[in-house]
């Protein structure tokens, strides 16, 4: 279920070039590449948004840009044959399966800004992309995420980097991609904040006056990718859009997790230090994988297939240990569409997994369109999910453990009606054997069976100049104590806006976030995961942010008071429990597209 923000339609009426071609190309894609054509994003709507974690309402984070968050919205995920179990950071990842390339006919740069507030928030994004001669594409794109905290010891600094590249033969029959792709977070960890009445009685002159439980202790987390796609058209021609292709896909993977304290808190931790060395590897893998597959090039056909199967090699540290990693997968794929009717089947099998258990996804859905804007769909998963290895096991400063645990179940049904006002949907699951981490920061797993249950709603209503965006979820769980995620959650935009008749343009609005109180999960951050505790709520408590945005050509700039509702309806509250949301700010920023 999906109750991500309706994203702003692409308003490309600033660039004025028409002579500028853009072809972006999404390897998701059945076809050899997209036949789309589209301009750079240019719109107005979201550009004040900078921080993943605040864009959506289905997110919780320590109250910082950049801090670790977790998803409000339950489910044991997607398919994922192996994982490492450290996804604490994974939502400000740049992401090799959904990165993208381009082709263009002139030099197009664009880079993105904002600073501001108390705390020396720091957002930037930079993007470049050129084509050498007409086949080969090449280019970068680096973000940043930084803040000095509200509180003692809550800095943040997570650094992205991706570098893409793509050719097309001349006659059309061989494509490569690549990518290159470092995501590194290196942020302190205060622990979160002692309760007291310099925080429950309201404390806004001073934060750093409030004590925290940790005053040196540091959080890295780093991941690389190394990425490769080839494709070899073997019946058809590009034009015709007809045929079938060979691919091969290679990538190298290496990530760890590594936490480091200069003292001990025995206060804090539940263990005393289990070894005085720091290690700067203490927990992480590096992975080969190569992947090699058939697909139909038939994107306006009634029916596009794919079919491939993977192989992956490599090893895995916990600690001063070293474990030998093999896995064997196969999936597949297939849509058909019949008339007002579509049909899509999905199946991933693990073969052979030499460290988790062997898991699986079969997905069924079935589509009506019944006419434009209209659509109804029901869909059917049946899956096992791996936690990760760091559930099973993990060595660090002041944890350690070794066990096996089951993958988790999943059986869901869904069913969406989209309209032209909005999208509804509702999901019921069954879940068995949940892995969680208890409030000592160790994953245990919960033998029962858990229903699930739950319902979205998003829609984009306009009336003059108006415009009101919805996005609300409601989720409920039977029988299960260890599952814990808000009641309702919802992120609501209401902006008013204005084209001046030379061009510009004009936003003004406010952005409502808001979540039901639960006991939510607190954050250990010497194993880096989000843990079940029962002695504090976070949530029951609206977040308004004020904004105004103006778009002139290619320029756009936006002025935006954050939390603009402080003390009301509580002096202050925890966005997780112990690390509370930030003050008032006043933020500012600029985005600019250019090209020769």
């Amino acid at each position: 279920m999906s109750v991500l923000p309706t994203q702003g339609q692409v308003d490309s009426s600033a660039l004025l070039e028409k002579s500028m071609v853009i072809r972006q190309y999404v390897l998701s894609d059945f076809g050899f590449d997209t036949t789309f054509y589209q301009k750079p994003d240019t719109a107005l709507h979201r550009v004040w948004q900078y921080d993943p974690a605040t864009g959506s309402s289905a997110w919780a984070n320590l109250g910082v840009v950049g801090s670790a968050a977790r998803p409000l919205l339950l489910g044991t995920g997607a398919f994922r044959p192996f994982a490492s179990g450290f996804d604490a950071f994974a939502l400000y990842d740049f992401r090799a399966d959904s990165g993208r390339f381009w082709s263009v006919n002139k030099p197009l740069t664009s880079f993105d800004f904002s600073s501001g507030g108390g705390n020396n928030q720091q957002a930037f994004r930079l993007f470049h992309t050129q084509n050498i001669g007409k086949t080969v594409n090449i280019g970068a794109e680096y973000r940043l995420l930084s803040s000095d905290g509200w509180y003692a010891n809550e800095a943040t600094n997570n650094k992205n980097f991706r570098f893409f590249g793509s050719m097309v033969s001349p006659n059309r029959r061989y494509a490569a991609h690549l990518q290159y792709i470092t995501n590194n977070q290196n942020n302190e960890q205060n622990g979160g904040v002692v309760p007291g009445r310099l925080f429950e009685e309201g404390f806004f002159v001073a934060p750093l006056g409030v004590p925290v439980n940790l005053n040196g202790a540091r959080l890295r987390t780093n991941n690389r990718t190394l990425w490769l796609n080839q494709q070899l058209r073997m019946a058809g021609t590009d034009s015709s859009l007809k045929g079938w292709a060979l691919f091969h896909q290679f990538s190298y993977r290496r990530e760890y997790l590594a936490f480091s304290d200069p003292s001990s808190n025995n206060a804090y931790y539940p263990n005393a230090r289990l070894s005085p060395v720091i290690a700067p590897d203490s927990n992480g893998f590096r992975q080969l994988e190569n992947s090699l597959g058939a697909k139909s090039l038939t994107p306006l056909s009634n029916i596009q297939w794919q079919a491939a199967l993977h192989h992956s090699l490599g090893n895995v540290r916990n600690g001063d240990r070293f474990f030998t990693q093999q896995l064997l997968w196969a999936n597949a794929e297939i849509h058909y569409r019949l008339g007002a009717f579509e049909l899509r089947g999905k199946y991933a099998q693990v073969l052979y997994n030499a460290l988790q258990d062997r898991t699986h996804r079969a997905e069924f859905t079935l589509g009506f369109v019944a006419q434009e804007g209209v659509r109804f769909s029901l869909g059917l998963v049946d899956q096992t999910q791996n936690a990760g290895f760091a559930a099973n096991q993990f060595q660090g400063l002041f944890q350690q453990w070794d066990q096996q645990l089951r993958a988790m179940g999943e059986r869901a049904a869904f069913a969406q009606v989209e309209l032209p006002i909005g999208k509804l949907q509702y999901r019921t699951a069954q879940i068995n054997d949940w892995v969680f981490w208890d409030a000592q920061g160790m994953a245990r797993q919960d033998a029962g069976s858990f229903g699930l249950q739950q319902l979205s709603y998003s829609s984009s209503l306009k009336w003059w100049k108006f415009r009101l965006d919805l996005n609300h979820g409601w989720q409920w769980v039977e029988n299960g104590s260890s599952m814990r995620a808000p009641r309702f959650f919802s992120q609501d935009i209401l902006s008013i806006n204005h084209r001046f008749k030379t061009g510009w343009e004009l936003q003004l609005g406010t952005d409502f976030r808001y979540h039901s109180a639960y006991l939510a999960p607190g954050f250990r951050p010497e194993v880096g995961q989000f843990v079940l505790q029962d002695s504090l709520q976070a949530g029951n408590h609206p977040l308004f942010d004020l904004f105004a945005a103006i778009k002139v050509k290619r320029t756009r700039v936006f002025v935006k008071f954050e939390h603009a509702n402080q003390g009301f309806p509580a002096p202050n509250f925890y966005t997780v429990p112990l690390y509370p949301m930030y003050s008032r700010a006043f933020r500012f920023g600029i985005t600019w597209a250019f090209y020769e």
